[in-house]
């Protein structure tokens, strides 16, 4: 799991905070990059990471919806 926020976070802690989150409430998480790559998945659908990320077209789509996500969450915080 190489990534910019393993300079900066607990990369196994951040995980183990969001498996417990996931046990606790049955809600589905995950961090992922801007370019896609999926960091976290904890409680995450195997429908998720073993077709829609593995199929190229659907892997596209999955990406575009990630990237946007982020860029309007970035326009809530300023």
């Amino acid at each position: 799991m190489k990534s910019a926020f393993g300079k900066h976070l607990d990369l196994k802690h951040v995980n183990s905070l969001l498996e417990e989150f996931n046990k606790a409430t049955d809600f589905v998480t995950g961090i992922v990059d801007l370019e896609g790559n999926v960091l976290f998945k904890p409680g995450r659908r195997t429908i998720c990471t073993e077709f829609h990320r593995k199929n190229p077209e659907t892997a596209a789509k999955c990406i575009e919806s990630d990237t946007r996500l982020a860029a309007f969450g970035n326009l809530i915080k300023t």
